[in-house]
Order: structure tokens, then sequence, then C-alpha cells
């Protein structure tokens, strides 16, 4: 229905119809016809006389509405959204008009109203009874604008819009506009594990891309160069502040891995391995598991010592695989762990999952 709202026009209105719902306009209005009521002509030629005439004023107003409301979709398309909205008031103050012209009448002055700029009439309009009570295609109509206007009935929708966009804008390193899009789909969830950690995301973006500036300019200026690897270490702490509050909540895509992982050490000499593992897991808690693998692969490959901070990257690369259903390619990795021992509680963790994969699954 989206598409066929935004793509049809006059002149490709049949093109776009068949497209879109696989049939021929012509058929579909056969179709339609044909559900119509037929008219019980032997009744009609009885009915005269005083009824006849007390039904005329009522027909003839919910043709006056009928009118009313193709003109206001009309104008609607054409892009005469005043126009519009005048039009839908005048059907909706017909006396006769019909359930299925008010419903219509409702929404295409709901739509009008949220391209003059006016998301409250808009949504009052939308969510209004007469327009829930009319077809399903005009209730598909009535949701999705108010998925557009950020006002849905469930929130789910306008959610999932914010963080595609979000993603968008964190691949064109328009942070700001990420973290924004971000904002808006935590206030609309704030449980979100997956807004939590790609905000997370954003903030060590842009906190590695200014890192790795500042290593270039002290490279190309050995000596002249002032610039600190660490003057946006603020961002850093914010992301790993967002990250932890993602830890903390369940996955939201079933079949996504459980369980939290405390934070790996800063290893010196290690930071751009460092930069790499909370860019990895940032990635995995967003259920992104191939961009979590690859960051976990990077990690090991600046990182070749036996400390925490590699064997932490392997047993991330064990949780991937283990949600991936690949328990062989799980196995393999927290054996490495183990026959790295770096000691603490990564090594602690690694057995654990040796020992639950060893484990019969209950029956």
């Amino acid at each position: 229905m989206a598409r066929w709202y935004h793509d049809a026009e006059r002149s490709n209105a049949g093109e776009i119809f068949r497209e879109t719902f696989g049939r021929s306009l012509h058929d579909a209005e056969k179709e339609w016809l044909a559900q119509l009521p037929a008219r019980e002509p032997a009744r009609a030629a009885r009915a005269g006389g005083a009824e006849e005439q007390a039904a005329g004023p009522a027909r003839e107003s919910a043709a006056r509405a009928a009118r009313l409301t193709r003109e206001a979709q009309e104008a609607f398309r054409a892009g005469r959204f005043d126009e519009a909205a005048a039009l839908s008031t005048r059907a909706l103050d017909e006396a006769g008009i019909s359930s299925e012209d008010r419903a219509w009448a409702q929404v295409t002055l709901g739509r009008a109203h949220a391209r003059l700029g006016r998301p409250a009439a808009a949504i009052a309009a939308l969510r209004d009874e007469t327009a829930r009570a009319g077809s399903e295609t005009v209730r598909v109509l009535a949701d999705y604008w108010l998925e557009i206007l950020g006002r849905p009935l469930n929130g789910r929708a306008a959610r999932e819009l914010l963080m595609r966009d979000a993603e968008v804008r964190l691949m064109g390193l328009d942070w700001e506009g990420a973290e924004a899009s971000l904002r808006e789909a935590l206030a609309l969830d704030p449980r979100s594990r997956s807004a939590h950690a790609m905000l997370g995301q954003v903030y060590l973006s842009k906190f590695q891309y200014w890192y790795d500036f500042a290593l270039l300019d002290r490279e190309l200026h050995p000596g002249e160069s002032t610039a600190d690897p660490y003057m946006y270490q603020y961002l850093e702490d914010k992301g790993r502040e967002e990250l932890r509050q993602a830890e903390a909540l369940p996955p939201e895509v079933p079949g996504a891995p459980e369980g939290a992982l405390p934070e790996a050490p800063m290893v010196e000499g290690t930071d751009m391995a460092s930069n790499h593992y909370l860019a990895g897991k940032a990635r995995f808690l967003a259920g992104d598991l191939e961009g979590a693998r690859r960051e976990m692969e990077t990690v090991l490959a600046l990182d070749r010592t036996r400390g925490s901070l590699p064997a932490y990257a392997h047993l991330y690369l064990a949780r991937v695989a283990l949600a991936r259903g690949r328990p062989g390619d799980a196995r393999r990795e927290l054996e490495a762990v183990v026959a790295m021992n770096p000691g603490g509680q990564v090594t602690r963790l690694a057995r654990e999952a040796l020992k639950r994969l060893d484990s019969p699954s209950p029956q």
C-alpha cells in the first residue's frame, strides 16, 4: 500500500497497481463491483410514495459525501493539502455519509494535516474511531501514516525505522545524526538492547576517528605535533557505559547470544586492539554477529600476545559460533583461551563454557 501511494501517478497507475498487487486494475475493479450488494428491482419498485421522498435527501447527502471524499483524495495526491483538508471536513459534515467514505475522509484529513505540519491534528484524525471503522485498506493506510509521524500504535515500527536511519548515518560518520535517531528510539523503548549497543558504537566510532587522526598527525609531524590520541577519551567512556547498559538487557532477537562479559582491561601497547575489541563487543550486543566476528579477528591480528585481551576476543568468537549453531568452532575458540591461560576471569569463563558444551542437554 505504501508503494502504491508513493509511486502511483495518473500516467502509470495501472502499471504500478499490477506490480504492487499482482493483478490488473481492471480485474480488481470487476472483483470489487461483484462484491457490492445487488439491488432488488422488485423491492425498489414497491418502495415509493412518502418513503421514497424521505430517502431522497439522504441519498443526495451520501452522493455529495462520496464526491467530496474523492475530490479530497485527488487534491491530496496533487499536493493541494489545504484544499484536501477542507474537502474532507465538508464530506464529514454530510449527514448521509457512508461509514467507508467517512473513514476515507478521516484518513485523508489526517494525511493533509501531517503534510501541512500539524502533527497533533494529524494523529487525532488518524486515530479517530471512524477511521478505524473503515475497511482494512483504510486502517493500514492510517497506521502507515501514524508510523511516519513517529507515533505508531505500538512504537516498534518507528523504533526500527530510527535504528535503520542511525545505522546509515553511522556508516557516513554522521555521529550527531545517528545519536539523535538513537535517542528517539530509546525514548520509545528505553530497554532496547540494540539501541544502547549502537549508541555505544556511535561514541566509539567518533573516538576511533579522532584517535587515528592524532596518531597520523604525530607520525607526519614528529616532534612538532601536539595531538593527543586520547583527547576524546570521554567518548570512549560514554561508549563503554552504553555497552554496560546493553549487557544488562535481554537480547531482542530470538536465538541471540545471552550473557554479559566483564570489560577487558586496556592492555599497554595494544590500544588499537582494545578499540577494535570494544567495537566488536558493541556489534555483538546489537546482534551483528558477522561484524563482531570481523572485529574480534582484527583484535587477534593486532595483539599476538597471550594476554587477556586476545583471550576475551577468542571468548567472543566462541559465543558468535554458538549463536550461529557451530559448537565445534566454539569449542576450538574456548580451548584456545584455556591453552593461552592468561589467568583471571576469562580463563574461568572459558572452562565453564567448555563444561556446558560437554554436559548433555536436558531432554
